[in-house]
């Protein structure tokens, strides 16, 4: 957002896509999402809007917005938690990503939610992540983008926060 702030004439809008809300946390949770942005992009005088979909749109074609974009300015960056996506409907929303066009497509898995694996594979699993994500980044770095290597210092930062409380526990 404050990339935006600095282009004149620039606004937010926010397409979500999800599941009908199954617990009044659910849909706590989603509209907190949606204050703090408001708020955020109202700090930074961005016009913003945020649009939310039923996730269930994109298991008929025949509903598909046709474009997500309402000029040909705009940008459209497409967030996939892959622990949401059912595995029988992931090639219809791969179709429908494909579609759209998106210039920024960000899958993450939250692994770290899982219990299932001991605590070390899971730092590992975390680790490689962000390792291929901060790779990603530098591949895709221009020389002038100092926004990209403040969020890189940031993620490494993080991360050695979370090595150091790990090494604490041990």
């Amino acid at each position: 957002m404050q990339e935006l702030a600095r282009k004149r004439g620039s606004c937010l809008k926010v397409t979500v896509f999800a599941p009908p809300p199954s617990t009044v946390s659910d849909e706590f949770e989603l509209r907190f999402t949606e204050e703090n942005l408001r708020s955020f992009a109202g700090e930074l005088e961005i016009p913003f809007e945020m649009e939310l979909l039923s996730l269930e749109l994109l298991l008929n074609p025949a509903y598909w917005p046709l474009s997500l974009r309402s000029s040909e300015k705009e940008a459209v960056a497409v967030n996939l938690p892959v622990s949401s996506v059912v595995s029988g409907y992931l090639p219809l929303i791969l179709r429908f990503l494909k579609q759209i066009s998106p210039n920024v497509v960000v899958c993450s898995d939250r692994g770290c939610d899982r219990n299932d694996a001991p605590f070390p594979n899971a730092v590992i699993h975390a680790l490689q992540y962000h390792t291929t994500l901060l790779e990603s980044l530098d591949a895709n770095q221009s020389q002038e983008d100092s926004s990209v290597e403040r969020g890189k210092n940031l993620l490494l930062s993080l991360l050695g926060n979370v090595r150091r409380n790990q090494m604490n526990l041990s």
